[in-house]
């Protein structure tokens, strides 16, 4: 959630009604232009972020790349500025019926419905594709839903945050995407990305249009066919081949994609009496809500066996899927994120798109803790009300990937162990906390630090609100580094929502450093941690610990952390 001043009442000729939604990086209005009497959505960038070029680089880039689509398709801008205050705005169109993932909170979907969608959605990917653009980021809550002409609804494209130009896709080095949408090569840094990536979102789209779930991970999908046995065959094939883990396998196109799901569509329609098809295509408008992206739920995971909400690994432990950027080879393992500008629907993710928040990522980067570099710590008495430079992050991991690596031999009872995608950090957390891991690195110039690629590993209970200092969230960020002087930016930390409770050593046979502790957070306590090792070469590791409720485990983790130099 995004704090700070009241908005002005007016923004250009724009009159604010509500708010519809905010993230770490931005917050979108419902917004009503007075000129052509119409609603309208201005997406502002958050306060705290308008001194960083590429954040505000990254917001603009977004804008730019809705417009130069110029589809039907594709949610589009109108209009862009700045404020007063020189923050960049820009409004587009105003989504009155939500988005995919509201209406698959009503579980899945009639058949010829979830295809008439699905294809859409396709189209507005090839309008995206034929403007030079990959999105990386297909899923429900990227998909809106405005109403038309003769009670129908037209499908938005939306949610360019992770958005790249074609022509300098191939030159990409990390990954973007969510959690079970995201195709293999966005995992590997060097793999390059094609509009191939934007099929496999499509597939995992339609995968979870017509069962409910989320898929797994690449090459670890149960069959749609097995959570759906009424599935058409060629629809399961269908949904099979988009989501091919070698990409020279998919549907070689988003428009050859759409085509497809249109012939299994007109299959379905023209089937004989009696099947059950589901709805009739072109069916008048489905609900009648009035924000774009509403208010979301969480996405729910459905194995095999029927538990919703987790994935089986090794060990018996249970992990959802990050809604972060995933990364590496660790990715093939998770069950298939991180908003990065704040969507019109605001449902709790840091600031990704046009519609949907995000996991509190940047161009570049992956999950963010909480905090930011500012002035000493100074005690207080009393919590200040949640500031919003406050409830950005200072760190941003790198290619973020997912890891569910477990020791064979398995951590006590009621811990759970990770590694990050390098093998040389090796965490053990309460397993209550393990509901969302991403690994890969971190980039320490978010310290203020020189700027460079370095292992890091994130766990926590809920990924999507890690930097919400209001958010009840417990959870790890580790990140190495070969740079000293991160003691000495660690002081210049301060969370000024949370009471300073000082300082203290901390020395164990192998590691030295110093654990800064807050207190009375909205959402429990904070620890940010600096260790080293004594021999000469050591690795600096900085730690974020949050916690909320149970015991503190913060002794436990720093006491159990391995790193291999």
């Amino acid at each position: 959630m995004i704090y700070g001043m009241p908005p002005p009442p007016q923004i250009g000729r724009y009159r604010l009604e509500r708010r519809l939604g905010s993230g770490a990086f931005a917050t979108v209005w419902l917004a009503h232009d007075d000129l052509l009497e119409a609603p309208v959505a201005v997406k502002v960038m958050a306060e705290n972020w308008a001194y960083r070029m590429d954040i505000r680089e990254r917001f603009l880039s977004e804008a730019r790349l809705l417009r130069r689509a110029a589809s039907s398709s594709v949610v589009q801008v109108f209009d862009i500025g700045q404020l007063p205050d020189e923050r960049p705005y820009f409004v587009m169109e105003h989504a009155d019926r939500g988005t995919l993932e509201d209406r698959l909170a009503e579980g899945p979907m009639p058949l010829v419905e979830a295809l008439r969608l699905a294809a859409e959605t396709a189209h507005g990917v090839a309008a995206l594709h034929e403007a030079g653009i990959v999105h990386r980021d297909i899923k429900p809550s990227n998909v809106l839903i405005r109403s038309a002409a003769g009670g129908r609804e037209r499908v938005l494209v939306a949610d360019l945050g992770l958005a790249k130009s074609l022509a300098q896709a191939s030159g990409l080095t990390m990954a973007a995407g969510s959690a079970g949408y995201m195709a293999p090569e966005q995992a590997e840094p060097t793999a390059g990305i094609d509009a191939r990536a934007d099929v496999y979102g499509l597939g995992a789209l339609v995968y979870h249009l017509v069962t409910g779930s989320v898929p797994g991970s690449p090459g670890k999908v149960v069959p749609a066919g097995d959570l759906r046995p009424d599935l058409p065959e060629g629809v399961q094939q269908t949904i099979q081949r988009a989501m091919e883990p070698d990409r020279e396998r998919r549907w070689p196109t988003a428009a050859s994609l759409a085509a497809e799901l249109e012939a299994q569509l007109s299959g379905l329609v023209d089937a004989p009496a009696g099947e059950p098809v589901g709805e009739p295509a072109d069916v008048p408008a489905h609900g009648q809500g009035d924000e774009q992206g509403g208010e979301p739920g969480r996405t729910r995971l459905l194995d095999p066996h029927g538990e919703t909400g987790i994935t089986r690994l090794g060990g018996g432990q249970h992990v959802e899927p990050a809604v972060t950027e995933i990364g590496q080879e660790a990715a093939r393992r998770y069950n298939g994120q991180g908003d990065e500008t704040a969507g019109e629907s605001g449902a709790g993710q840091a600031d990704e798109t046009a519609n949907d928040t995000s996991d509190g990522t940047s161009d570049g980067t992956g999950v963010r803790p909480a905090g930011r570099p500012a002035a000493p710590p100074r005690r207080r008495g009393r919590r200040a009300p949640l500031a919003a430079a406050l409830a950005a992050a200072v760190l941003v991991l790198a290619g973020a990937g997912v890891a569910t690596y477990l020791a064979s031999s398995g951590p006590p009872a009621g811990l759970m162990e990770v590694s990050d995608a390098t093998g040389r950090i090796k965490l053990k957390v309460p397993a209550a906390w393990g509901r969302q891991v991403v690994t890969a690195g971190w980039n320490p110039k978010s310290l203020g630090l020189a700027d460079a690629q370095e292992p890091g590993l994130t766990v926590a209970d809920d990924l999507e609100d890690w930097q919400d200092l209001k958010a009840q969230v417990s959870g790890v960020l580790v990140g190495l580094t070969s740079q000293a002087a991160l003691a000495g930016r660690m002081t210049t930390i301060t969370h000024d929502d949370c009471r300073y409770d000082g300082d203290r050593p901390y020395a164990d046979g192998e590691w030295r450093g110093q654990v800064r502790r807050w207190t009375d957070c909205a959402s429990g306590s904070l620890e940010e941690i600096y260790l080293t090792g004594a021999g000469e070469g050591a690795p600096w590791i900085y730690v974020q610990i949050r916690q909320h409720g149970g015991a503190d485990a913060t002794d436990q983790i720093i006491g159990d952390l391995e790193v291999k130099g």
